[in-house]
């Protein structure tokens, strides 16, 4: 008889962390293929982004790396690819960085949340799950109302401009004339002083002619 293979162990932790994966990528937002740095420094970068982060997480990838290396590269490329987006706004967006930033901490609690409801029944879950979501959408409508606040006062300053008009349309063609004319004056002065041949000035280094001599007697 061959001798029976002992069962691999799986901690709860990676169990959890591999739904993670197969759900889809751990990050909310995943940018183009960035250029890939060294591996060493990649796995560095995301373990020290997720620890700072998420420990949650940063703890299940120290799991996942004994247990399954290939979901644990996966996770790390995926944590790397949410940092990189998130580079490009630090310093010329910095608002939406930290929005990208909360995003995806709220995210990837949320990834885990469904995971773990998906191995136990326990309502507390359920309940951490719906604050997180709630938060999450909160989170996502603080730039919508940004941008309708903008637009509403872009539209405001349009209707004014309309008002004005409507109120005087005479007053406005008026003062579009003047400043078409005045330009079409400004234009003829130019060619005028083009045309205008100066007379040469003399150097001032020149001798003065000498008089011509007096007719002789």
């Amino acid at each position: 008889m061959r001798p029976s293979r002992s069962p691999t162990i799986v901690l709860p932790g990676i169990a959890v962390l591999g739904i993670v994966i197969l759900l889809g990528s751990i990050v909310a937002v995943v940018a183009d293929e960035p250029a890939k740095p060294e591996a060493a420094s990649r796995e560095k970068v995301a373990r020290r982004f997720a620890a700072e982060h998420h420990p949650e997480l940063a703890r299940l990838l120290g799991e996942l790396a004994k247990q399954d290396r290939k979901q644990y590269d996966a996770a790390i490329t995926d944590i790397h690819r949410a940092i990189d987006r998130m580079e490009k706004y630090r310093e010329k967006h910095p608002e939406k960085y930290e929005i990208t930033l909360e995003d995806w901490k709220l995210s990837s609690r949320i990834r885990l949340a469904v995971a773990r409801m998906s191995l136990t029944k326990d309502p507390e879950l359920e309940a951490q799950l719906r604050e997180l979501v709630e938060g999450r959408q909160r989170l996502r409508l603080k730039p919508l109302r940004t941008e309708a606040e903008r637009i509403e006062s872009r539209l405001e300053k349009i209707r004014t401009t309309i008002a004005e008009h409507d109120a005087n349309p005479e007053a406005a063609v008026e003062k579009e004339l003047a400043s078409l004319l005045r330009s079409v004056r400004s234009a003829e002065d130019r060619g005028r002083g083009k045309s205008a041949k100066p007379a040469p000035e003399k150097p001032a280094n020149e001798t003065p002619a000498a008089p011509a001599p007096a007719p002789e007697a």
